[in-house]
């Protein structure tokens, strides 16, 4: 496998009909460092 290959799509809904129906994608630090530095997600996309 090489560095960016998608390995996973997350999809996420809100059905509210505003502004705040917007989804932002993001991956938080845990106090497993190693993880955020091995995997990224894209905050539009989910990818």
């Amino acid at each position: 496998m090489t560095i960016g290959t998608t390995i996973l799509k997350i999809h996420a809904t809100d059905n509210d009909d505003s502004f705040s129906s917007a989804v932002d994608y993001a991956l938080y630090k845990s106090n497993n460092s190693v993880i955020s530095e091995l995997f990224g997600i894209t905050h539009d996309t989910g990818e």
